[in-house]
């Protein structure tokens, strides 16, 4: 919901063109990018049981799948490369809900000509999002991983 004369206040909820998204750099170097997840069908019922589980202790959550990325330097240069994962829930940008979420990051050295890879895991508490009583639960349906342009689904249910 926008705040009347806030619209889009933040990453999360921009609707409108930017001028430079969130998290992009500048590089002397290109990149190519891969993402994979060790699964793509995630259980609600075992996502619940672990937010449950870990609600007040959320960093002790066990991962519920891991999200891989290749990341290619196909430049000539040596560089750093952030890789910023965001999530978009079912629904993003309807009642409420985030356009998109940054909830996993990592920063690797890369080579050209050479790929690297990162693994992020993702927990339950990933996939949550907070009702307008500020209560979290699990939203079922179908996610959008995104890490620059290489997108993957993830269905939760």
């Amino acid at each position: 919901m926008a705040v009347a004369g806030y619209p889009g206040r933040t990453y999360r909820f921009m609707s409108e063109p930017v001028l430079f998204e969130f998290g992009i750099g500048e590089h002397y170097t290109t990149f190519s990018t891969e993402l994979r997840a060790s699964d793509v069908t995630v259980s609600l019922s075992e996502a619940r049981r672990q937010l449950l589980k870990t609600r007040s202790t959320p960093h002790l959550a066990v991962p519920i799948t891991m999200a891989t990325i290749t990341i290619n330097n196909t430049g000539v240069r040596r560089s750093d490369y952030t890789a910023l994962l965001f999530l978009s829930p079912p629904g993003a940008g309807r009642g409420g809900r985030p356009i998109q979420q940054l909830r996993q990051f990592k920063r690797v050295a890369t080579v050209p000509g050479r790929a690297s890879t990162v693994n992020l895991p993702l927990s339950c508490h990933d996939f949550a999002l907070a009702d307008e009583d500020g209560s979290f639960d699990i939203a079922s349906g179908t996610w959008t991983l995104r890490v620059d342009s290489s997108e993957l689904q993830i269905h939760v249910g």
